[in-house]
């Protein structure tokens, strides 16, 4: 049997093909060593999973990369006072006997993990799900080494034992660290994109509050040595008494609101100086894969660049004007109609870029 073959065979029904961790790329030298030995963690029982004892030596092992992790920092982190932001806001002051926390940020820069790692203020599980990355990466090695819950995104059983697994951590007595974007946010036009579900339901199953760490890294259009990672810890969120839709856009307001003021304080280049020449598009097209993508080498591509959750609530452009466009029944009196439909939802989707493919191809 193949070497492939046995890590497959380890990983159980939570991998259903070599490319979920491997992002159809050739494997690191990190990879047969990480797969084999971390290939446990896709256990779908909690106990197989998770124990007392490795929680304890992970206290330890969060102080270590709290000391060593901001050496690995591409960028300088800045921890930012809140007065600085909002004239008279109340600093953040963390009691460290406050009961168990979700940790939840923003998530669009290859080193906001361990920038979320490094400003949270007790040892958190992670919630990964970039299985190529944590496999063929050291990456891989210092989220184990913190303490990490692995979620095939691509894999169904996978996304509902990672919830038991998240549950069960928090219950042992552990804090969660969890993006809710679930990838990399591509769009030029959000700050934020839509929640995944899964923060609310982990909370409101434990009864926790959700404490947001927002990261803003000022002008990566224009690099230098000077860029830095501004960081500011947002008002803890409660879901008590909120429905799932009314918890996560309360969250997701929370982040966007301390996100805005980090940009308009920290924020350099203006809009002209921008986009120069270019449109608005053509800019974030080539922004997208000179500084997103390229940043991480192991990139699920065809799975990261599509993973944003789309709440079947929101009625999008291109999901109205399909109908029109669909329609067979073609006369004179409604041609007009379908092909300006046509054209509208050609236009939506061309600019929807969590579902574009915006690589450069060589």
């Amino acid at each position: 049997m193949k070497k492939i073959d046995k890590i497959i065979k380890k990983c159980g029904s939570n991998v259903s093909d070599i490319s979920d961790i491997t992002a159809d790329q050739e494997p690191s030298f990190l990879f047969y060593i990480l797969a084999d030995k971390l290939s446990f963690l896709f256990k779908d029982s909690p106990e197989e999973v998770l124990s007392e004892k490795g929680m304890k030596r992970r206290i330890f092992l969060n102080k270590v990369i709290k000391k060593l992790g901001p050496s690995f920092l591409q960028n300088q982190q800045v921890i930012v006072k809140r007065s600085d932001l909002v004239e008279g806001a109340e600093d953040f002051v963390f009691d460290e006997n406050e009961k168990l926390v979700i940790w939840a940020s923003n998530h669009w820069f290859k080193d906001d993990t361990l920038a979320t790692v490094l400003a949270a203020k007790r040892n958190a599980y992670i919630m990964f799900g970039s299985l190529p990355q944590f496999f063929n990466s050291p990456d891989g090695l210092t989220a184990f080494a913190n303490g990490v819950i692995l979620i095939n995104r691509k894999n169904k059983n996978s996304k509902h034992t990672s919830m038991g697994k998240a549950v069960a951590a928090m219950n042992m007595g552990k804090d969660l660290l969890i993006f809710p974007e679930g990838c990399f946010n591509q769009t030029y036009n959000k700050l934020l994109l839509y929640y995944w579900p899964g923060i609310y339901r982990i909370a409101t199953e434990v009864g926790c509050k959700v404490y947001p760490i927002i990261h803003y890294i000022n002008d990566p259009h224009n690099p230098s040595k000077d860029m830095k990672i501004y960081t500011v810890y947002g008002n803890p969120v409660s879901f008590d008494g909120l429905t799932e839709n009314e918890g996560l856009r309360a969250l997701r307001d929370e982040i966007s609101t301390w996100y805005y003021l980090l940009m308009e304080k920290y924020g350099q280049s203006t809009r002209k100086e921008l986009l120069g020449d270019k449109s608005p598009m053509e800019f974030w097209d080539e922004y997208i894969n000179t500084h997103r993508i390229t940043s991480t080498k192991y990139f699920d591509y065809d799975y990261e660049l599509r993973a944003d959750y789309r709440p079947k609530s929101v009625v999008r452009p291109e999901t109205v004007w399909q109908s029109v466009a669909d329609i067979k029944n073609i006369s004179a009196g409604n041609v007009n109609h379908i092909l300006y439909a046509l054209e509208l939802v050609k236009l939506e989707k061309a600019e929807d870029i969590m579902r574009k493919d915006v690589r450069v191809r060589t």
